[in-house]
């Protein structure tokens, strides 16, 4: 019997990448994994603490290490930071073991999301919709190689977690066939 794939959910800051994996985890009884929260367990720090002290750049390194360790497991739901599958290794890595989805949201949802996160080190709180802005088109492109996108608004995290789990089980259901 072949290995289910992992579902990996991806996607800008805000979209809402953790509660919906953790939704479809609890729904399809599938382990959960959270990139970051990862980061921070084995780092023992947070995520802005990382980026103050080591740099963006140790973090991405610690962001791929994460996403190799988690490649190796099946039937998991998988949900990365927002810049963990900007680059085309990373990118490549979750494709092997998973199908991506990439949520979505329109910039000024985002900022409504995100306006009381103090938490997001690449996010100017005191510019908020500028600084949204900014990162979404700088990452565009990427986000746009992806192979599956879900937009998250006007729906319930309940709702989004559904679509994605009927996408999945069509996509693979045609991928063995």
């Amino acid at each position: 019997m072949t290995k289910q794939k992992n579902i990996i959910i991806t996607g800008f800051i805000g979209t809402g990448k953790t509660t919906v994996g953790q939704d479809i985890a609890r729904i399809m009884e599938r382990e959960f994994y959270d990139v970051d929260m990862l980061i921070e367990q084995q780092a023992g720090a947070s995520i802005a603490e990382l980026f103050r002290t080591r740099g963006e750049s140790h973090f991405r390194d610690c962001e791929t290490q994460a996403l190799l360790s988690l490649s190796r497991k099946h039937t998991c739901v998988i949900a990365t930071g927002g810049g963990t599958l900007l680059t085309p290794d990373n990118m490549d890595l979750a494709g092997v073991s998973g199908v991506i989805f990439c949520l979505e949201a329109d910039p000024a949802v985002l900022e409504r999301r995100l306006r009381y996160s103090h938490s997001r080190p690449l996010v100017n709180q005191d510019d908020l919709g500028a600084s949204l802005r900014r990162l979404l088109a700088k990452r565009r492109g990427a986000y746009q190689r992806l192979p599956h996108h879900v937009d998250t608004f006007g729906y319930t995290p309940a709702e989004v977690a559904a679509h994605i789990i009927d996408l999945y089980l069509s996509i693979t259901r045609r991928e063995r066939t």
